[in-house]
């Protein structure tokens, strides 16, 4: 392959389409094109700062295997998009809902389980740095519509 990938690990299509339109403009020009991976990994219960950079390299390996005109070296960058899904929340604004929903407020955010929405904000937050502060790894924070970016050299 002569072209170059810049891989794009995203939680939904909705994120896809919006990065659509934009880069595909910033890249027709060059050698490069742009592919979408479908994964909240960060959201994952099972997931760990200890296990995370191990789960992308799964996930890049699987997109290797679905595309075998790809090569390692031609994957240019990796850059995972982050819905912070109220990760950053102080546990205090985290309440319990009446209804049986998780609602997200100005505010506050209302959880189905409260518990169980504190403990995955603690985990995703403490991945969400982990990823920020690797070297190799490129990190937006989509919710905040802050665009902070970790590049090597």
């Amino acid at each position: 392959m002569t072209k170059k990938v810049i891989l794009f690990l995203v939680e939904g299509p909705t994120d896809e389409d919006a990065l659509a339109v934009i880069f595909t403009k910033l890249v027709n020009d060059h050698d490069i094109e742009f592919d979408v991976l479908h994964t909240d990994i960060t959201a994952d219960e099972n997931m760990t700062v200890k296990y995370i950079e191990e789960r992308i390299d799964k996930e890049i390996q699987k997109y290797l295997l679905k595309n075998p005109f790809i090569v390692a070296d031609d994957i240019l960058k990796v850059i995972q998009i982050i819905d912070t899904d109220g990760a950053f929340i102080p546990p205090s604004l985290v309440r319990q809902s009446e209804n049986g929903k998780t609602e997200y407020f100005d505010t506050h955010i209302e959880a189905k389980n409260k518990d169980r929405l504190i403990r995955r904000n603690l985990s995703k937050r403490k991945i969400v740095y982990s990823l920020y502060n690797r070297e190799t790894v490129a990190v937006f924070f989509e919710q905040l519509g802050i665009g902070l970016e970790k590049t090597e050299g």
